[in-house]
């Protein structure tokens, strides 16, 4: 089954690709009907499902599973294209002693879950439910990443100072091998700045040499910082609104960077290329979205985002059922959307929604 929504803004086209389209053959019918039972199948399920997809295009999707976690009803889940839930973790009470607002979970190589639970640390979680505190930290929120070493490198911006350590990379269990303070750099560039913490930093990745990336969100700041801590550049997204909440930005295989930005931002997702100090791809959906926090580039060129739907979008309506719901959404580089999963009726409640961060799991994981 294939349903689809308007092509939404998008500053980069491309040409479609016929490739996979032969009419000169018709001698393989039967063929050509099972492939296209298999492909309805894995957008449509006769299962009960709070996870209602209204877009599916089972011909342009990169193809896998969607692993998320809730953040209020405190759960992972993973589901099918179709909404069908294929597997589903509820937190136990050890766990849930934490703070789960914008946690972040990672699929590590070996399959294990990684989870981030605030004012708690860092959980490791295995299919059949057995879990462990590998690392605990009471400073920490949005982001943790094992890096190839065995080491962990975390952020701490829910209610951070400029005092604090904002970076730190562990050996899980044991000791800091390297931190960085914002304040030592920002401090005075933004003296009496506080959102929900003073930089309320959501973001950091190790780059491949050996530099570290991070997201300063208070600021409208993605950084690089080289091996010494010392700021190299700097990518101010204040060019796209005075309040753009930047998150979850990383650096692509190309060298370019891929954000999320929302409130006052014309675009939900940008690609920037530092060398042209340019955007060179940006998304807006066709329906407001309140946030968008997370934008993964899938395999296949296509790019996942999460966030909410604002579904009061007129200055005139004032329906009191009216509610805005958490979605995610798959969109191909012309600005298709081609996936889109909603908890219809269900309120996002308050920021950043229900759903924070996804992973889509394919033949070629993604999890940035």
């Amino acid at each position: 089954a294939v349903l689809s929504l308007p092509i939404a803004s998008c500053t980069k086209t491309v040409e479609p690709d016929d490739s996979d389209h032969d009419d000169t053959d018709d001698t393989d019918d039967t063929d050509d009907t099972d492939d296209t039972d298999t492909d309805d199948d894995i957008c449509t399920t006769d299962e009960e499902t709070p996870y209602i997809v209204e877009v599916c295009d089972a011909d342009k999707i990169y193809p896998g599973t969607t692993l998320f976690y809730e953040n209020w009803n405190r759960k992972i889940v993973e589901i099918e294209p179709s909404g069908a839930i294929v597997w589903e973790y509820e937190i136990p009470d050890d766990i849930a002693s934490g703070s789960f607002g914008g946690g972040d979970l990672d699929l590590l190589s070996d399959g294990t879950m990684q989870l981030v639970v605030r004012n708690s640390g860092i959980w490791e979680i295995e299919r059949d439910g057995s879990h462990q505190l590998v690392h605990p930290e009471p400073k920490i929120s949005h982001d943790a990443d094992r890096l190839s070493n065995g080491n962990l490198i975390y952020v701490y911006g829910a209610g951070d100072t400029d005092s604090d350590s904002q970076v730190k990379e562990v050996v899980p269990g044991g000791k800091v091998e390297w931190e960085w303070k914002a304040g030592d750099y920002y401090a005075d560039s933004f003296e009496g700045v506080e959102d929900e913490g003073w930089s309320h930093i959501n973001g950091v990745q190790r780059l491949g040499n050996g530099h570290t990336l991070v997201s300063l969100r208070n600021f409208y700041l993605t950084t690089i910082l080289d091996e010494n801590g010392d700021i190299a550049s700097e990518i101010d997204w204040s060019i796209y609104g005075s309040d753009t909440d930047p998150h979850e930005p990383v650096m692509l295989p190309t060298g370019n960077v891929l954000v999320c930005l929302q409130n006052d931002s014309p675009y939900q997702a940008v690609e920037w290329d530092p060398n042209l100090k340019d955007h060179v791809w940006t998304y807006h959906h066709p329906t407001p979205m309140r946030t968008s926090r997370d934008c993964d580039r899938l395999p296949n060129g296509n790019t996942l985002i999460v966030g909410v739907k604002n579904n009061d979008t007129t200055p005139q309506d004032t329906d009191e059922n009216e509610i805005d719901e958490s979605m995610m959404i798959e969109v191909t580089e012309a600005g298709e959307v081609v996936w889109q999963m909603t908890l219809a009726g269900v309120s996002a409640d308050n920021s950043p929604g229900r759903f924070y961060k996804a992973i889509r799991v394919g033949d070629e994981y993604v999890n940035d």
